[in-house]
This record gives structure tokens, sequence and C-alpha cells, in this order.
């Protein structure tokens, strides 16, 4: 892993190396350069609100999209040769973070939009419905297909607006969402627990096999991030004072490493060029 250290970016500077987008969890990776008393807010581009760092000699812009209730269906097309998003929230904060509606062909991608797997494991229908090896007495056993199947489902948007990107010719890559937390409502029982484990791990299973499959590179969450049971580890939480709390997000620490691990896969895909 690479360490990091930030510099001043002039706006005349040569444009950033990689643009990284998503959705919340992209709010770990921006605190951590903005808290470091190393990192220093570099120029955005003009007639952008993005946020840009120079990290080990390469510099990251970030631009948001939206909450990621917004992946599970489709939210973008091709139009013109170039991949645009139609979902009006999505086309509104990107454009306005980015400077541009379009997914530029000319810029190197990483996008923070998979594996935001609370979204399965907290649906109401686990109360009555359990994954085969997990049912218990009042759970009706779903087969794994069927799961898998519900999983695929979640991932539906993400995986049209990747195909979209490829098909333009759209340099990019993909980074997880952290593992699942502890503290997460839906895992308050070892039931919970175990269902969320079980869905975290069968998401990435899932997203490996169809990433590896197009030959799509994903950044997965440092191994030092995982306690020993498979949940993000308690000191890398993001905890702010909001009802309902965050129980879902990594915190400064968290976004530092993985602003590590892109770094480092950004300075070898600029080496292979």
């Amino acid at each position: 892993m690479s360490s990091i250290t930030s510099t001043p970016t002039e706006r005349t500077a040569v444009a950033p190396d990689a643009w990284i987008a998503g959705n919340s969890h992209l709010i770990s990776m921006v605190m951590a350069m903005e808290n470091a008393d190393f990192a220093t807010r570099a120029s955005s581009a003009e007639g952008s609100e993005e946020k840009r760092w120079t990290v080990d000699g390469t510099t990251l812009a970030f631009a948001r999209f939206g909450s990621g209730q917004i992946e599970t269906d489709v939210f973008s097309k091709v139009v013109d040769g170039k991949v645009t998003l139609i979902n009006p929230t999505y086309r509104k904060q990107f454009r306005r973070s980015s400077g541009t509606p379009f997914v530029s062909p000319e810029r190197l991608w990483g996008f923070c939009n998979i594996n935001n797997n609370s979204r399965i494991f907290r649906r109401p229908m686990w109360q009555k419905h359990a994954p085969t090896h997990l049912a218990h007495p009042g759970a009706s056993p779903v087969s794994y297909d069927v799961v898998r199947a519900i999983v695929e489902r979640d991932h539906h948007g993400v995986r049209v607006f990747f195909k979209q990107l490829q098909q333009v010719g759209v340099e990019f890559f993909a980074i997880s969402a952290p593992g699942p937390r502890r503290d997460h409502p839906a895992a308050r029982t070892q039931y919970g627990r175990d269902l969320a484990l079980y869905i975290d791990a069968l998401s990435r299973e899932l997203w490996h096999e169809w990433l590896d499959g197009r030959g799509i590179a994903v950044i997965e969450p440092p191994a030092q991030t995982i306690d020993d049971d498979g949940f993000l580890r308690e000191d890398l939480y993001h905890v702010r004072a909001t009802d309902p709390p965050d129980v879902s997000h990594g915190n400064a620490v968290y976004g530092h490493l993985v602003v590590a691990e892109v770094t480092q896969h950004v300075n070898t895909a600029r080496k292979a060029v």
C-alpha cells in the first residue's frame, strides 16, 4: 500500500490523472483528504465544484452522483457516443461537481458504486424469509438461486452503466463500499449478523465474477479494515449525530486506506499506457 502525501495543484497544472465518482461512500475518501493536516485542497476546474488533491504525485478529482438508492435501476444512457446520467438527481450533482453531464472517454475513472450491500440485507423481507442455510423457526427458506437473483437484481443499474462505459471506450475501475457494520440495526441478532455477512460475501463474489469476466479491475476494502468476523472494524466507523444515525459508511481513517489503494492502482495504470 502506498503512503499518502498531498500537495497543492494550481489551476494551470496538469489535469487530474483520475476522476473518482459515485455514491455517498465517497465521503470517507474526501474526509481523509480534507481532515489531513498535510492535505491541501487543489484548484477545481473552471465551472465545476469538484474536489481535487495530489496524492503521491498523482492528482485525483472527486465528483458525486448521489444516493446509492438510485443505483438499482437504470440511471444512464449513451447519447452521441458518450455516457450521460438520466436520473435528474444524479445528472444535476454530477454536472455541478465535474463540470460536464457526460462521463468523458478522455479521462480515467474510478466508480465507487458497487457492494452497497446494506441495501439488500436490511430489507424487511428477511424478517419472514431466510437463505436456506440460515432458515430458522418462523422463517420461510429461500434457495441459493433465488437469493442470487435478488442480489443480481440489486446490481442491475450499475451493471448497465458499466456496459455502456465499455461500449463507448471509457477506461475505468470499480471501488467497493466498505464491509458491513456490526452496529447496523439489521445486524442486532445473530441471524441478522449471519445474514449481513452472507449477503455481503455473495455480492462481492458475484461482482468479481461479473467484473473479472469483462476485464474490469475492482478495488476492495483493504484487508486490515475488516475484523475477524468479517465486519468493518469499529474504529473505522463514520460517526455523526444524525437521526437515524450513520450505520453504513467508513470514516476518514478508512478513506485514507482506500485512497492509498486507489492511488496505487492509478499509478500502475499510468505506467501501463
